[in-house]
């Protein structure tokens, strides 16, 4: 251990402009309204910091008091994103419901070719309580809609500089000249196009109210789609660097949600509420890395090791999943040099090769 003295400085600058107008007309049984904006935001982050080590005071961590070589560092992000939105509600009578909505998106993240985007929605609803054949039915049933809608979002959040070629540099023990020397690394390999990851949405819904609205009723069926999601792609390893990031993924959400709610109004003025909801969705991994395994290699001080960090076509996300573990080795299960018997499992795979086997140890099943 040692001391040391650091001063660090730090700024982050956030502009944000939005602009939003609104516009309604009702002529006869008819109601329209229209939305248009814009959002545009831009973020500046800078960073600046010393430090000097061999404080010739504990009790004074000042940089110039102390005997060290000063160190010295920065960083600069900054990001930006400008969208254009807009929608249109249409109405008939108060049943027959229809909403367009479009947004056209751009982010700096992304390569100049590839920032902007455009995710339009579009819902229908019908409230078929209104009508007149459903009259009967009040008070029983106080208020019935059908609806359902599809739609896209997308996400920008995806990290800074994926599609940037960076170097990273150190100072080796290398001496030359009695002077340490500085090494650089290769560039990182970038894909030539990457652009959002989009979320796409259908959904079927059931709203309904009863006993003079005090119970309510909502149910709802839907399948989210998530296209594009950046991962990085399985190269070999003679690349010589990590694996650039591609928009290659695809995750699947089938589910529903099912929610209810009671009312209950006292005569003293007093309402209660209670309400319940359950819901189940299951994702899938609809595509992921040309549908190849891509186990990742560390160590952690005692050897290497093998990270089950990596996705398959089909696969379900939450599974528990691993290597089966069959028995601990016995003795029977060497022969007189110390030596696995021929017919037990090749585990190669689990443990570095060089390691050595003893009874008591672990024995997995089918590890290859």
């Amino acid at each position: 251990s040692y001391d040391y003295a650091k001063e660090e400085r730090s700024r982050r600058q956030m502009l944000t402009n939005n602009i939003v107008a609104t516009y309604s007309k009702r002529i006869a049984e008819h109601d329209f309204k229209v939305m248009a904006g814009s959002n545009i935001e831009e973020s500046k982050y800078h960073q600046i910091w010393a430090q000097r080590k061999g404080l010739l005071s504990g009790e004074k961590p000042e940089l110039n008091l102390a005997t060290g070589d000063p160190t010295v560092g920065s960083e600069h992000t900054s990001w930006a994103v400008a969208g254009f939105f807009g929608r249109i509600n249409y109405a008939f009578k108060d049943r027959y419901l229809v909403e367009l909505n479009g947004r056209y998106d751009g982010s700096s993240r992304f390569p100049k070719g590839d920032r902007f985007a455009f995710f339009p929605s579009v819902s229908v609803g019908y409230r078929i309580s209104e009508e007149n054949f459903m009259k009967p039915l009040n008070p029983i049933l106080s208020s019935l809609k059908l609806r359902g809608s599809y739609g896209s979002i997308g996400n920008q959040d995806v990290g800074l500089n994926r599609f940037i070629s960076t170097l990273s540099g150190q100072t080796d023990s290398w001496v030359i000249n009695g002077v340490k020397q500085t090494s650089v690394s290769t560039p990182t390999v970038v894909s030539r196009t990457l652009t959002w990851e989009t979320v796409k949405t259908i959904d079927f819904g059931v709203d309904a109210r009863f006993l003079e609205d005090r119970l309510g009723l909502t149910f709802d069926w839907y399948r989210r789609t998530t296209s594009d999601i950046l991962t990085r792609a399985n190269t070999p390893l003679t690349l010589g660097a990590d694996s650039p990031y591609e928009n290659m993924g695809e995750l699947e959400t089938p589910g529903w949600e099912l929610a209810v709610d009671y009312r209950h109004d006292f005569k003293n003025g007093l309402s209660i509420t209670v309400g319940a909801q359950v819901s189940d969705y299951k994702t899938k991994v609809k595509k992921w890395t040309n549908n190849t395994l891509m186990p990742e290699y560390g160590t952690n001080g005692n050897g290497w090791f093998t990270d089950t960090k990596y996705y398959k076509e089909g696969m379900v996300l939450g599974d528990i999943w691993g290597l089966q573990v069959d028995r601990l080795l016995q003795a029977s299960d060497f022969d007189t040099n110390g030596n696995l018997l021929s017919h037990i499992p090749d585990q190669t795979s689990v443990f570095p090769t060089g390691d050595i086997f003893a009874p008591g140890d672990v024995l997995y099943r089918d590890p290859v």
